[in-house]
């Protein structure tokens, strides 16, 4: 808002006496992610008065540390406190709310998606001319993309406007 000429930037440093940089849960990597899980999962058991915890199945575990959590740490600690109320004992992946399951594409963290989300953008800049993308995209051959377009099921015709 400073640099926008929104609020004085005097008063800014008159309240900023200290700053307090706290990274997101996904720039703290996965041990971070994981010790956090173990957290919740032990600490909610008291909350709920669960004589034994819920246990998630690998599967379970893993789609968790492959969603982005937009919602950052409280996103984590509203969806282990679900789990306890809609389940007991062991949680599969089938348990995980669609959200987790199916992320949207820019929530993703698998690589699939992010390459798809990638491709369609350029192609999106460059009016769906696939000669400049592949060269954008630095892919060895104009094949690659064409592939890649083709196994993500990407329309090029609503680019060309």
């Amino acid at each position: 808002m400073c640099r926008q000429g929104r609020f004085r930037w005097d008063l800014y440093y008159r309240l900023t006496v200290t700053e307090l940089s706290l990274p997101s849960l996904n720039n703290r990597g996965l041990d971070d992610k994981l010790q956090l899980i173990d957290y919740f999962i032990k600490s909610k058991k008291s909350l709920f008065k669960r004589t034994h915890q819920i246990q998630l199945s690998k599967e379970a575990r893993q789609a968790l540390l492959l969603y982005n959590f937009p919602g950052n740490i409280r996103e984590l600690e509203n969806l282990i406190e679900q789990l306890y109320v809609f389940f007991e004992g062991d949680i599969s992946i089938n348990d995980l709310p669609e959200r987790i399951l199916k992320p949207a594409s820019q929530n993703s963290m698998k690589w699939m998606d992010v390459e798809k989300e990638l491709i369609d953008k350029v192609l999106t800049m460059v009016k769906g001319n696939q000669n400049q993308a592949f060269k954008i995209l630095g892919y060895r051959s104009i094949n690659t993309l064409r592939n890649k377009i083709k196994d993500y099921e990407i329309e090029i015709n609503k680019m060309l406007n």
